[in-house]
């Protein structure tokens, strides 16, 4: 199991100015003035696990996350990083010098644009086909809003609210959807759909065109036997309340990596939203983990500016 699925996109609701030290000045970067701050990341591996930290000079500002059983340098430091950026908004940091030292030259290189920010890209099925623009829509997220129990990783509560900067244009290809009634179960063939990795187990394959695919809701306490079944500790951190998962068990189906976020429908509107799972991605008896969206929805409505229908 590892975390990608459990690999996340961290949404920043405020731009930073992300200074990137050259390689070899590390040791002398500039000293930290009123208006910077400078952070240190890492990953870490175990035999049983791997992880990312992240620490700075301010008081208790440590962070310590788990990616799961296998995680690449690029993405323990993605992580990290964008963990650093998390905590400078719960602390409300503003116009702030953001000095990275990290271990990964292509996670700072990923990150060397002027601004750290996020923009929702609608209305796209194809990424290079041009011939489409007008039901294309690229709007900048203004705030987000993460469940305030998710701690990371591989655990429940997975949930965040996006709020956009203006409202998106209805047309062919971008519609609204409903919720679920609340806490409303869901059986039988369910819709899949997203961008995440058609095939390769080391190296993702990621798709030009947006993947469709009808699976089957595995039960619950099923879903959670097959898991346990799976993990050396033989307890998966499954939530029976706060979850779903869907097949097929017999393989060959599943998320994958870069499918995190992504959703799951039903005639009764968006079920469930891709957390995690097992890889290699398609193994056999390996159930694919959503979080379940009808036990948020009082959360949900709780947390947005306007009622919902």
């Amino acid at each position: 199991m590892r975390s990608d699925r459990i690999g996340r996109d961290i949404i920043f609701h405020k731009p930073y100015r992300v200074i990137v030290p050259k390689e070899g000045e590390e040791d002398s970067h500039i000293p930290i003035q009123q208006n910077g701050t400078t952070w240190y990341t890492d990953g870490s591996k175990t035999e049983q696990s791997t992880g990312a930290g992240a620490t700075n000079r301010d008081p208790d500002c440590e962070i310590s996350i788990n990616l799961g059983n296998y995680a690449t340098v690029f993405q323990a430091e993605i992580t990290a990083i964008s963990a650093c950026t998390q905590e400078m908004t719960r602390r409300s940091y503003t116009n702030k010098r953001i000095q990275i030292i990290s271990d990964s030259q292509a996670a700072l290189k990923a990150l060397g644009a002027v601004e750290i920010h996020s923009q929702a890209l609608v209305g796209v099925l194809k990424l290079d086909d041009n011939t489409l623009d007008v039901e294309r829509q690229i709007i900048q997220v203004q705030s987000f809003v993460v469940h305030p129990d998710y701690e990371g990783g591989v655990n429940p509560n997975d949930i965040a609210l996006l709020k956009l900067s203006s409202p998106v244009t209805y047309n062919k290809l971008v519609q609204p959807i409903s919720l679920p009634g609340k806490e409303e179960e869901t059986s039988g063939e369910v819709v899949l759909s997203g961008w995440g990795s058609t095939g390769g187990i080391i190296f993702p394959s990621m798709p030009n065109n947006l993947q469709k695919v009808n699976i089957p809701i595995v039960e619950i306490n099923e879903c959670k036997s097959a898991l346990d079944a799976l993990l050396s500790s033989g307890t998966s951190p499954l939530d029976l309340k706060a979850n779903i998962c869907t097949g097929p068990l017999t393989g060959g189906i599943s998320a994958c990596s870069g499918d995190s976020g992504g959703p799951l429908a039903s005639k009764q509107g968006v079920i469930g939203v891709v957390s995690w799972g097992v890889m290699p991605c398609g193994s056999a008896g390996a159930p694919s983990v959503y979080t379940k969206v009808s036990h948020y929805v009082d959360w949900i409505e709780k947390n947005v500016d306007e009622p919902l229908a």
